[in-house]
C-alpha cells in the first residue's frame, strides 16, 4: 500500500498541479487555503502554520525582525 505524502500545490487523490485556489482563512495559527483540482476534482485545503517574523515600518518599508 502506498503512503500519500502532502506536496504544497499537488493533488493529494491524483498528483496534478491544476488546482483552482479560493480565498483564504485564517484559523488560529494557521492560514488554509482552499482547492478544486480541474483534473479529478478532489475539493481540499492547503494549510501552512504562521509564525511571527517581525514588523514592517509602514514609514520607510523596513524589516524590524523579531529575536
Amino acid at each position: 500500500m502506498k503512503t500519500k505524502v502532502a506536496k504544497q500545490g499537488i493533488c493529494p487523490q491524483c498528483e496534478s498541479d491544476d488546482l483552482e485556489y479560493g480565498a483564504s482563512e485564517p484559523k488560529d495559527d494557521s492560514i488554509y487555503y482552499p482547492y478544486t483540482c480541474q483534473y479529478c476534482d478532489f475539493d481540499g485545503e492547503e494549510v501552512y502554520s504562521l509564525v511571527f517574523c517581525g514588523h514592517i515600518n509602514n514609514n520607510t518599508g523596513n524589516m524590524i525582525d523579531a529575536i
